[in-house]
């Protein structure tokens, strides 16, 4: 079932700039700080690559 939204019913009103921020994802910082994240992990996964592969062979060893 779908519900159409009046915006001509008393008390509903457009979001406001704060609101659509929140909406919208928050901080504009929010992307820029994942993408920092993702690429902390792929350093950190570049760095330790003999450890990470030993232990992904050690899993799938161990599971077949």
């Amino acid at each position: 079932m779908e519900k159409v939204l009046d915006l001509k019913m008393p008390g509903v009103q457009e979001l406001g700039r704060e609101e659509l921020r929140v909406v919208d994802g928050g901080s504009p910082l929010g992307p820029w700080l994942k993408k920092a994240g993702w690429a902390g992990v792929a350093f950190w996964i570049i760095e330790n690559w003999d450890d990470v592969k030993a232990g992904a062979v050690d899993g799938w060893n161990e599971n077949h």
